[in-house]
């Protein structure tokens, strides 16, 4: 026990022997699934040709053991084609063949007293080109032929033959006269194109098992790897690790969960230092929103951003410029100077309107460097937003802003809301990080 308890702390004591340990075994399961496959596929392949074989040689022997081995010695010259015997030996051919639609051809060879050369006898095939009687028959790379083990017993080819017709396998068979001598073989070619389709498909399956046991490692090699080098945390508790690992991991967990400590209660007191200032936030544009509104008597409106988007939307848009340099700032002016005109405005409204858009755009410039100015049409007059890109107002500094002619401050970004607090019949003022909305309102009939 105490020897398994040390082999267990071994392992557990490095991530290194861990993951090669892990690896090493589903590899070697892998390897061994695989070759067990192959080893099945193989040996049925060889199973295959096996029965291929036996099936060609018995087609053979079948074949000579119909033909009359006497009457196959009588023939020996081209003109015994005529005889009834010959036709005899061919029709049996013929017939063996047409029960046997995997026999490509079929027909019957002997062997001549001098040397090593052999001849055509008897060939099924009866068209033009068939083998005549005395034909030359070719045995170069015939082995079975030239170490005449087919003169004894029937047997096979031992490999396939392609030629212009096909793949087949050859099986060949003695035919004995009474006196048990070997007269002549039957030479039995059948095609071959079922193994050929078989063998591919099992030739298919093994590349299909290598891809797949392929794939297989490398997936179950992250596996490894990635349970080795896990838990680096909870998902229940991102902020606190749990790792278990025994490694160097462990080690390094502790130190990450006492800094995650300390890094939680900072995030937990900054997030509720935050929500307060938020709170306190909200509650001074609340009171500063009311205020405002009360002493101006509803002409000056203090707008959150929803409202804001509100109000930038209202009436229908006349005419825009863009405020990006000191010049856009006349730009503007004649702007408005030019609707109000249109819309039959006293020469007096256009000029306090004109100072009311010179002092808001030369504000964009100076606090803002960004800005658009938008001059539209609403029920009871103009309406001219501006809306820019700057880091917005102080709320502290507002009520200054509002009520105080000329403050204005750079700290603030403030707008110098005096004169257009003059002027304007109705301001609508949203501010906030992202930026500060101004809508100003000149109405023909000085009433709110």
């Amino acid at each position: 026990m105490g020897n398994l308890s040390k082999l267990r702390m071994w392992y557990q004591g490095s991530i290194r022997r861990k993951m090669t340990f892990k690896v090493a075994i589903y590899l070697s399961l892998i390897l061994l699934s695989i070759l067990g496959s192959y080893y099945y596929i193989f040996h049925h392949m060889f199973k295959f040709n096996e029965t291929f074989q036996l099936e060609v040689t018995n087609l053979a022997a079948t074949a000579a053991s119909l033909i009359d081995g006497q009457v196959h010695n009588r023939l020996q010259t081209h003109p015994d084609e005529n005889s009834v015997e010959y036709r005899k030996i061919q029709r049996l051919l013929q017939v063996f063949k047409e029960n046997n639609s995997r026999i490509k051809s079929i027909y019957t060879i002997r062997k001549l007293n001098v040397g090593n050369k052999w001849e055509y006898v008897v060939d099924a095939d009866n068209t033009k080109d068939h083998h005549h009687i005395g034909d030359n028959y070719t045995v170069i790379d015939q082995e079975v032929i030239k170490n005449e083990n087919a003169n004894n017993a029937p047997v096979a080819g031992h490999d396939f033959e392609t030629d212009q017709w096909g793949t087949f396998l050859s099986g060949f068979a003695p035919i004995k006269d009474n006196n048990g001598q070997t007269v002549g073989i039957v030479r039995v070619n059948m095609t071959a194109k079922g193994i050929i389709k078989l063998e591919m498909g099992l030739g298919l399956w093994a590349l299909f098992l290598f891809a797949f046991g392929l794939g297989l490692m490398i997936h179950m090699t992250y596996r490894a790897i990635k349970k080795s080098t896990k838990p680096l945390g909870n998902q229940n508790h991102p902020e606190k690790l749990n790792i278990k690992t025994g490694d160097e991991f462990k080690a390094f967990g502790e130190i990450v969960n006492q800094g995650g400590d300390l890094l939680f209660n900072e995030k937990r007191m900054l997030e509720e230092d935050l929500e307060k200032s938020k709170m306190e936030r909200d509650k001074i544009f609340n009171v500063y929103k009311d205020v405002i509104y009360s002493v101006t008597q509803g002409k000056f409106n203090l707008l959150n951003e929803s409202k804001s988007k509100s109000i930038s939307c209202e009436g229908n848009v006349l005419t825009e410029v863009k405020i990006v340099h000191p010049g856009d700032v006349n730009t503007a002016r004649e702007l408005i100077h030019k609707v109000l005109e249109q819309e039959k405005y006293s020469p007096e409204k256009i000029n306090h309107a004109m100072l009311c858009i010179s002092e808001a755009a030369t504000n964009v410039i100076k606090h803002a460097n960004y800005g658009i100015m938008q001059i539209r049409k609403i029920d009871k007059g103009i309406r001219v937003t501006i809306a820019d890109e700057g880091p917005g107002m102080e709320m502290d500094k507002l009520p200054n802003m509002v009520f105080l002619n000329g403050f204005s401050t750079k700290i603030s970004c403030g707008y110098g809301f005096g004169i257009i607090n003059k002027f304007a019949n109705k301001i609508y003022l949203g501010t906030s990080r992202n930026g500060t909305f101004l809508a100003m309102d000149f109405l023909k009939v000085d009433t709110l």
